[in-house]
């Protein structure tokens, strides 16, 4: 690890340290602009390997990044020119919808407040008719290498749960008396502490409408394990198709 307590690299090391983390390098792309191409490629090995690295490039920024830098992959994460973090965003908000229909419960996106004090809207709002239950769900990618904050570097996840902290406070009075999911999740993987609670959720759910099973069933399991899959590797296209019962 790198002797500096402070540095990037501190705080991608915990990140990727993560159940699942690392799931990110089998995805499977939603859409061509997720994909890595041959470059991407060629940087990401030589910076893994320590080999030289080719000739500088310039990101869509317009900004030019010295080589060998090891900012420039971290830039490339981080820049909002190059849609990056919203293209996982996006992926990961549809991937909740399509996993929360499967779960047969009404799903809407960018659906207004139910106190909207500004005008914006949640990324999510799940509703469990047989309950009368209402959720309100927020997706949030962000970036472990971008804070110069000393307590990043004590725990894994620390970004993931500094916004998740942030939406909490955030949508508040926005998502009063419905219950709140702040999805956030690290560019590394690393996700907060509600993205397993949400999933537990979904599975439960599932459980329950699919099958009249219990949460402690093996189909609720069974269930759990691959929405867990769904949310770290997207699949391509449609969703893939529950288990039916005897499966």
């Amino acid at each position: 690890m790198d002797p500096n307590p402070l540095s990037g690299h501190t705080q991608r090391l915990l990140s990727l340290t993560g159940y699942g983390a690392g799931d990110w390098l089998l995805a499977i792309p939603l859409f061509p602009s997720l994909r890595l191409a041959p470059p991407h490629y060629a940087i990401a090995l030589a910076f893994r390997l320590g080999l030289p690295f080719p000739a500088p490039r310039v990101c869509n920024c317009a900004q030019q990044v010295a080589i060998p830098d090891p900012r420039l992959p971290n830039h490339l994460l981080r820049c909002g020119t190059g849609h990056g973090r919203t293209d996982t965003h996006n992926a990961l908000r549809d991937e909740c919808v399509r996993m929360g229909r499967d779960a047969q419960l009404i799903v809407t996106k960018e659906t207004a407040m139910y106190n909207p004090v500004d005008g914006k809207t949640a990324d999510l709002a799940i509703r469990d008719r047989d309950l009368g239950a209402v959720w309100i769900c927020d997706v949030t990618v962000t970036d472990p290498v971008s804070t110069r904050d000393p307590l990043a570097r004590k725990g894994r996840g620390y970004m993931a749960r500094e916004q998740a902290d942030k939406k909490i406070d955030d949508y508040r009075h926005r998502a009063a008396y419905v219950g709140f999911f702040p999805l956030a999740v690290e560019t590394y993987g690393c996700p907060c502490a509600e993205v397993p609670t949400f999933l537990k959720l979904l599975a439960h759910t599932a459980a329950r409408r699919l099958f009249n099973a219990d949460p402690s069933s093996y189909q609720a399991a069974k269930l759990l394990s691959q929405f867990r899959q769904r949310w770290s590797h997207p699949p391509a296209g449609s969703s893939p198709h529950l288990p039916r019962e005897g499966e």
